[in-house]
């Protein structure tokens, strides 16, 4: 079991609808709050397109019950929102293909 303070994530699913001009709209709604432990992994600089951006790696633990449910509905289309910090989904491990422990890697970007 992971150990930390407890941090509490709102997880948000994106609607698209289109734009009648062929590209899309997109709207973020709160779909669960998830309590887990956030930890950082790293951080680095990159230019993209053109512009300095700030990227860094988090782990998002989240134990017991919520994590079972988790490893049934979370998918990398997803996101979590953490105060006014927003982090995308990388990818989603479920330790020991339980469901007691899910490890959810995330990317922030400053």
């Amino acid at each position: 079991m992971a150990t930390g303070p407890k941090t509490t994530m709102i997880l948000q699913t994106v609607t698209r609808t289109t734009d009648n001009m062929g590209g899309w709209t997109e709207s973020w709604a709160n779909t669960e709050t998830m309590k887990g432990i956030l930890k950082k992994y790293r951080g680095d600089e990159r230019v993209v397109s053109g512009k300095e951006n700030v990227f860094r790696d988090y782990l998002f633990t989240v134990n017991g019950k919520t994590a079972l449910r988790a490893a049934r509905t979370i998918t990398e289309a997803q996101r979590f929102l953490y105060g006014s910090r927003t982090f995308d989904i990388v990818a989603i491990d479920d330790i020991a293909t339980m469901g007691n422990q899910i490890n959810i890697d995330l990317l922030e970007v400053v």
